[in-house]
Order: structure tokens, then C-alpha cells, then sequence
């Protein structure tokens, strides 16, 4: 599984790079996380308790269903 998060604006245009940034074409598992901003503001700024949360939330993922595996 790949996971990604990006800025909703960013540099790249997604014309080019798609909205997935083409993960979609090497791997049928993944997930595309669009957090409002552009990329200072989701890594540094108002933004960036969305982007905490998102990780928290896919550790705590990661972490629940290794315990179930066990």
C-alpha cells in the first residue's frame, strides 16, 4: 500500500502529474490524501494539524492491525 499526502495546491500542475502524482500506475494499492493549502502551509502551517492527524491516524492504523495479526 502506498499512501500519499499532498497540498491541494502545489507546484506540480496536476495536468502533468496527476492527481495521485501516478501512483496509480505502480501500484493498485493506494490511497491519495488532499489536504488544504499549499505545501508550506500543510507541513508548517494552518494546515498542518490536518496533515498530523492524517498521520497519526494511518499509524494508528498500522499499529491496530499489526496487533491483530499477531
Amino acid at each position: 500500500l502506498i499512501t500519499l499526502i499532498r497540498a491541494e495546491q502545489g507546484a506540480a500542475r496536476e495536468e502533468d502529474v496527476g492527481s495521485d502524482y501516478g501512483i496509480s500506475q505502480v501500484s493498485d494499492e493506494h490511497q491519495v490524501y488532499i489536504v488544504e493549502g499549499d505545501h508550506d502551509s500543510f507541513v508548517q502551517g494552518k494546515t498542518s494539524a490536518k496533515t498530523v492527524s492524517i498521520i497519526n491516524d494511518l499509524i494508528a492504523e498500522s499499529y491496530n492491525t499489526s496487533i491483530e495479526e499477531v
